[in-house]
């Protein structure tokens, strides 16, 4: 009874001059200097439980000191700790934060000095205890919920307001199913920022080494996805996405990467500098990305990327983002079989620009352009230029009529396939493959939609040499060409090879129609 008399003194002391709701159940002093406490609470502002410790065993090193609130401890051992940060409907602060007002607000007694609210301890374990974080202006209130909670940890420190700790061991499991078996870190916390220093974390399939600290001012903790500044470095991070998922579900399910990376700017509008990832299935970034409205509303989100190398598939690359990634690149992408992309690329809900150089085993792109309507991106329409250097022209349009390509074109338009592309094409080609031949050194100024190509056409190639002006349907089964052409050169037996055809020719400027005899007719 003395010694829970003794801390109801001690605790009534630190409530009256701190204005605090601090109850201790049981108090029990041993003969060797140490102390247990039992059922402590610490209410909040609201009555309600903020801290509630089942066991707390100790040593007390200045007994003298107690109720000017300086507690320095030997050891401690706290099992059952339950810490309930809560953000009150219509209020700003959390009651933590309240509670750290007070304890920074110091005496509410006379005293002939400054006073601060210290707790100090070298060694600090955690056992069976819980962590929520609750926020009544939200949707969601419940933001975190970790039960399992154990921790070890070294130099445990608290100054008024600011927290320290060097954690050699923590353990919890989420409330949404992750298991975290270890993390280490050095912990500060203080009304303007965390940091986790040296700190390493181990879950049941991932693992993650680096640096992360948040800055912020106490009243943007609200609004911590937008205006909390996070600063991050990480090597070598071995992720399994479906735990990211239970987080930020818009990844594929079963993906694994390894990255590393530098992160600065809030979690709406962050930047990864030196960003390095890879799958199993051999995707590579190397990078420099810009996120913003990842934790908005879906169809805000905004993503620009400056690409070293970008080496992947379009169905690899769409597993790992489906929900973001996966209409940004047309079908006809899947005929490319991996690909390296280098430059610098923006993709939103609404538009891609992609200035960018492609890399794939049909040949060489370099594409600046933008795309819009791409919700059906097969259907989507573009404008700008295109490069193709020795391009397969025919494997992505799925039609063996064309061939090897080499170009320079202006496109504006709609639709990437064979039956639905639909666009203006303004420049040149140097070698264009056709139903076998390649031409080269053409001009050109037209349209191609349904098979039908209409325009201007020059051609200056040692076969042909001519300038076109008109109709030409390419359809594989039925050519028909209607046309004025000014013809200076043809040699139809290697261009058409018409061996066994008859073939009629015009020449300077005679208007002429060309349809199919035995054998297709190129042009």
């Amino acid at each position: 009874a003395f010694q829970t008399f003794v801390g109801k003194k001690v605790t009534d002391s630190i409530n009256e001059q701190y204005d605090t709701n601090i109850t201790i159940d049981k108090v029990d002093l041993s003969y060797f200097g140490t102390v247990e406490l039992n059922d402590v609470f610490v209410k909040d502002h609201h009555n309600d439980s903020l801290i509630h410790i089942q066991s707390l065993k100790t040593s007390i090193l200045d007994y003298k000191n107690l109720s000017d609130g300086k507690l320095l401890f030997g050891d401690l051992e706290m099992d059952g700790l339950s810490l309930y940060i809560t953000t009150y409907k219509d209020e700003v602060d959390t009651n933590l934060d309240v509670f750290v007002e007070k304890l920074e607000a110091g005496d509410t007694l006379p005293s002939k000095g400054p006073s601060s609210f210290l707790l100090k301890s070298e060694k600090v374990k955690l056992t069976n205890s819980r962590f929520k974080l609750t926020d009544y202006n939200l949707e969601k209130p419940q933001v975190l919920d970790f039960s399992e909670l154990a921790v070890n940890a070294n130099h445990f420190s608290i100054v008024g307001p600011d927290v320290a700790a060097n954690i050699t061991h923590l353990e919890l499991l989420d409330s949404r199913g992750v298991k975290v078996n270890d993390l280490k870190t050095d912990f500060t916390y203080s009304r303007t920022g965390m940091r986790f220093n040296d700190l390493s974390i181990t879950t049941a399939k991932s693992n993650l080494k680096g640096e992360l600290q948040f800055d912020y001012k106490r009243e943007d903790l609200k609004y911590f996805v937008d205006k909390v500044e996070v600063s991050a470095k990480f090597d070598n991070a071995n992720i399994s996405l479906d735990e990211v998922n239970t987080f930020y579900n818009e990844f594929g399910k079963d993906e694994r990467v390894v990255f590393s990376s530098e992160v600065n700017g809030t979690l709406n509008d962050f930047i990864t500098k030196n960003f390095k990832l890879q799958n199993a299935r051999q995707t590579k970034i190397d990078g420099t990305i810009e996120f913003k409205n990842l934790f908005g509303k879906s169809e805000d989100f905004y993503i620009k990327g400056n690409y070293k190398e970008l080496s992947t598939n379009n169905r690899d690359l769409k597993a790992l983002l489906p929900n973001i990634l996966g209409d940004v690149f047309p079908s006809a992408f899947n005929k490319l079989g991996r690909f390296k992309i280098i430059g610098e690329s923006i993709v939103t809900n609404e538009i891609v620009d992609a200035d960018i150089k492609i890399y794939t085993a049909i040949g060489e792109v370099t594409s600046d352009l933008k795309l819009t309507n791409i919700d059906d991106i097969d259907n989507a329409s573009y404008i700008g230029n295109v490069i193709f250097k020795d391009f397969d022209l025919g494997v992505l349009i799925e039609d063996d009529n064309f061939g090897k390509t080499t170009l320079n074109l202006d496109v504006e338009g709609h639709g990437f396939t064979k039956d639905n592309i639909d666009t203006n094409i303004k420049g040149t080609l140097t070698k264009f493959t056709f139903n076998d031949y390649s031409y080269t050194n053409a001009v050109v100024n037209g349209r191609i939609k349904n098979k039908l190509f209409v325009g201007d056409l020059k051609v200056d190639d040692e076969n042909l040499d001519l300038e076109f002006k008109g109709l030409a349907n390419y359809n594989k089964l039925y050519n028909k060409y209607d046309f004025v052409a000014n013809i200076k050169k043809a040699n139809l037996k290697v261009v058409c090879d018409c061996v066994n055809s008859t073939c009629t020719i015009c020449t300077l400027g005679a208007p002429m129609k060309f349809k199919k005899s035995q054998a297709p007719l190129a042009i």
